[in-house]
């Protein structure tokens, strides 16, 4: 079975854990969501820098191209993936090879997941509220027709007074039209964007990176297509290799190495360590680029509600904000349950929710931009190699989660009411003497 996790694992996993985790039996229904937030991902990640924009380009056409073929038919979802997530993703690089490894860079599977069955929750939502007007209009051409339809009224299965078939039907009509009401409250809780918080609290873009004393080589495409800024290169490295689509603002070195004659190759601005120690150590540090901040994901799922009966359409991803990235998949819920577009602008930076009974979180603009600490090299190391798996790059950045809670925590000590504790310890010992008197027949 094809998985995403277990990488450090030696030993083959027992098929009964493969079962147990599998969950592509169910969660196939999610491949048209899985693939949709894929694209949004993509997207957002070659908005950062952190993609080229061919690669981003190749990458989104392809995951349109698996979509098809799904809907068409002529690409099967199999069993032997975990789930629809390894199912898209190993899809992906079957077709587009390492590239197809960078749609992994800076999410997780619990993002997707959680991602996934808020936009299908939202489909259902939709295409069920649009069943309840339907009934609704049925029921109130019976009401209509049967205005002077008499019948018995009941209450506690027993005859209480006149009525028409027309009230006996409204009274349904309303029930219903309450189930709509709950349609639209459900639809609105499913807006709220999950990605970007990753594995639990997001990862923060590495935009400053001080490679380790004792390196001596940097192969072609190591940094190609990452978010690094500014980089500190010791003087231990003597070979450097051609890094295509890699736009440092800074590469600080010492002079005569060969940190300044990439830098003058490749028309990169060199900042002289010269005036510092002559003996090169892992603590040399490069300035922070504070203009650099982590990028963010938003997705507007439906913004305002109304009682109304329009219908609209779901757009496509769209892109929008500077250093963000926004999906709009389906504005205002109508009461039919449709939604009509509209675009939201991605915001940079972290969400920091407003204290408050029953308030929500507010986003705050707060940068979430950090300095890199030593990528794949430590101590000792002599090459920074250039590929690393799910990432532009070997030291590609990744990105911070923005998104917006529905409602602020509920606090408390956590204690249970005494009071508790005896009405089931009451509850107990009565249902103890019941057992007790039946089977002495009293």
């Amino acid at each position: 079975m094809a998985q995403l996790w277990g990488g450090r694992f030696t030993k083959e996993t027992d098929q009964l854990v493969y079962q147990f985790n599998a969950s592509i039996s169910f969660d196939r229904k999610f491949y048209r969501q899985d693939m949709e937030g894929s694209i949004a991902h993509v997207k957002m990640l070659g908005k950062q820098g952190i993609l080229t924009e061919s690669e981003t380009e190749e990458i989104v056409r392809a995951i349109k191209e698996i979509l098809q073929e799904v809907e068409d038919g002529t690409l099967e979802i199999s069993q032997e993936y975990e789930d629809i997530h390894s199912f898209v993703e190993a899809t992906l690089i079957d077709r587009l090879g390492d590239t197809g490894k960078k749609l992994h860079t800076g999410r997780s599977r619990n993002d997707q997941v959680a991602l996934d069955m808020r936009l299908y929750t939202r489909q259902e939502v939709l295409e069920t509220d649009e069943l309840l007007k339907e009934l609704l209009q049925v029921l109130f051409t019976v009401m209509e027709n049967n205005l002077d339809t008499y019948m018995p009224g009941f209450t506690h299965l027993q005859k209480a007074q006149p009525v028409t078939l027309a009230h006996h039907m409204g009274a349904y009509f309303e029930m219903f039209r309450r189930d709509r009401s709950r349609m639209r409250d459900i639809y609105e809780r499913m807006n709220y964007c999950p990605l970007g918080s990753g594995a639990l609290a997001g990862c923060s873009r590495v935009t400053s990176l001080t490679l380790p004393n004792g390196l001596t080589t940097i192969e072609s495409g190591a940094f190609s297509g990452s978010g690094i800024r500014s980089i500190t290169i010791p003087r231990s490295v003597t070979s450097i290799g051609s890094q295509s689509g890699w736009s440092p603002d800074v590469i600080t070195g010492y002079s005569n190495t060969a940190a300044e004659t990439f830098a003058a190759s490749a028309g990169y601005t060199f900042s002289s360590l010269d005036g510092g120690s002559s003996s090169d150590s892992s603590d040399d540090s490069a300035e922070d680029d504070s203009s650099s901040s982590a990028g963010s994901t938003s997705v507007d799922l439906g913004e305002d509600t109304s009682s109304s009966g329009s219908s609209g359409s779901d757009d496509d991803v769209d892109e929008e904000g500077a250093g963000s990235t926004s999906i709009d998949l389906g504005g205002s819920s109508s009461g039919s349950g449709s939604s009509s577009g509209s675009s939201s602008s991605g915001s940079t930076g972290t969400s920091s929710g407003s204290a408050g009974s029953g308030s929500s979180g507010s986003d705050s603009g707060s940068s979430a931009g950090s300095t890199g600490s030593s990528g794949s090299g430590s101590s000792g190391s002599t090459v920074v190699k250039s590929g690393s798996t799910g990432s532009s790059g070997a030291y590609a950045g990744t990105t911070s989660n923005s998104h917006t809670l529905d409602e602020t925590p509920k606090t408390g000590d956590g204690s249970v009411d005494p009071k508790l504790f005896l009405i089931f310890g009451l509850v107990f010992v009565g249902c103890g003497l019941m057992i007790v008197g039946k089977k002495q027949g009293v």
